[in-house]
């Protein structure tokens, strides 16, 4: 019955929007388990704290570590996908009949997102944070759960709360999302960028998002987990997690309006992917 009703469902979705494939896509084999060691991530209102770490980048840990220590949060490590490992047979087979555009460590961060959202989608969590280890602190993390409270008030569907304005360069510029960024995958028909990039107020200390780059420091609600779940267990690979995240239909994204938790602007940045953001980014900056 059940069977049925969603093979019904994803026939329906495949009408509508070419770009859905009707078997698992390729790229689930390539995820990674997590194992839990923290299961109460001291912070209200979050049911688990994920922070993903290569596992060469010990002294990356070491410094969340110190971090976490000073702020009471209890994280759990989840070993980075590291993507300069794939062959590009795999690659291509991820990315099934589009062209490659995606770096190895593109390909590693986003699977590693995956990873983690599949997981708190399994444990049904309600709630959950995920970082990446080149998180900068700049407001006290007790903060966080009236940011949630609040939000929830204003919008009890949201799905996905960003907790600074943008991602920054190495020099501390916000990297703007332009609309040369905006490049859906082959038979995918999103709501134009003019509507997308469209940023609202909701409050002193929220806005609704349309478009921006970045993963470092977001939250999921339930629904955000289902969503994101759902949307890449039956598509392709196109582009890095940060923007194709954006794609995923009726996403309800949010952000605080101030930095709270962002990423490192002096020089630490990510290793686990958005090398292509970071150029695109300074790029942008420098012609405007």
């Amino acid at each position: 019955m059940l069977k049925g009703l969603f093979a019904l469902m994803l026939s329906a979705a495949i009408a509508l929007e070419a770009y859905v494939i009707e078997e698992i896509s390729p790229h689930q084999k390539f995820l990674k388990p997590i194992e839990m060691t923290e299961h109460n991530s001291g912070v209200p209102l979050i049911d688990c704290i994920y922070v993903i770490n290569l596992d060469k980048r010990t002294d990356r840990w070491d410094r969340m570590t110190a971090i976490f220590k000073k702020t009471g949060i209890k994280a759990n490590r989840v070993s980075a996908i590291d993507g300069r490992k794939f062959t590009k047979s795999q690659k291509q087979q991820m990315c099934g009949p589009y062209p490659i555009h995606l770096s190895g460590p593109e390909i590693g961060c986003l699977l590693s997102h995956l990873s983690i959202v599949n997981d708190a989608y399994m444990r049904g969590f309600n709630a959950i944070w995920i970082m990446e280890d080149d998180v900068e602190v700049l407001e006290d993390p007790s903060i966080i759960p009236s940011f949630i409270e609040n939000l929830t008030r204003i919008d009890k569907n949201w799905d996905l709360l960003y907790t600074d304005t943008n991602c920054k360069n190495s020099q501390g510029a916000p990297i703007h999302f332009g609309s040369n960024g905006w490049v859906p995958r082959p038979g995918q028909t999103p709501p134009p960028f003019k509507v997308q990039a469209i940023r609202t107020p909701v409050g002193s200390d929220l806005e609704r998002l349309g478009l921006r780059y970045g993963m470092t420091s977001v939250i999921l609600s339930r629904s955000g987990i289902e969503k994101i779940y759902n949307y890449f267990l039956h598509i392709y690979l196109w582009r890095p997690i940060d923007v194709d995240i954006h794609y995923i239909p009726d996403m309800r994204k949010y952000g605080t309006t101030r930095d709270v938790i962002t990423n490192v602007a002096d020089g630490l940045g990510s290793d686990i992917g958005f090398a292509w953001t970071q150029n695109l980014g300074n790029l942008l900056n420098s012609k405007h």
